[in-house]
């Protein structure tokens, strides 16, 4: 059963789900799939998050229980999520795109797309770093002399 994440925006309060065919969607619209979308690079783009609030803003479901949109699937609809986005980060700081983009993470993961638990815990893990040998020994970069 998928799992929605509740967000607000502004003064009124929605629901953030994501089902297999918004990630198909959200996919095409993007050109990309779902690993490089929610990448730092593209998380943090405005239109990128639009694009996630596009797909996946729901309000109530219909008769056979399917999720409706919230948004019309329009170019009218696609400005709406432009100024929603907008919305969100008013009177917010510069964290505002992470904070929204926390919340898509979130609904991605409550929709089982990926383990955020997994996600958080090798983003806390140290990377190891490789240490460059010295001048004097003989691994890769020295200049051994010729006998």
């Amino acid at each position: 059963m998928l799992s929605s994440v509740p967000i607000t925006i502004g003064e009124e309060k929605h629901t953030l789900l994501f089902t297999p065919l918004d990630v198909d969607e959200l996919e095409q619209d993007r050109d990309m799939s779902l690993v490089k979308i929610i990448s730092k690079s593209q998380i943090e783009r405005i239109g990128v998050l639009s694009a996630f609030l596009y797909y996946g803003l729901k309000k109530g479901t219909d008769a056979r229980g399917n999720p409706i949109r919230e948004i019309p699937q329009t170019m009218d609809g696609r400005n709406h999520a432009r100024d929603l986005v907008r919305v969100f980060l008013k009177g917010k700081d510069a964290f505002g795109l992470i904070e929204l983009g926390n919340t898509v993470f979130e609904a991605l993961a409550a929709a089982e797309w990926f383990n955020l638990k997994e996600i958080k815990d090798e983003a806390g893990t140290s990377v190891p770093q490789e240490v460059d040998p010295s001048k004097n020994s003989e691994g890769r970069g020295s200049n051994p002399t010729s006998p």
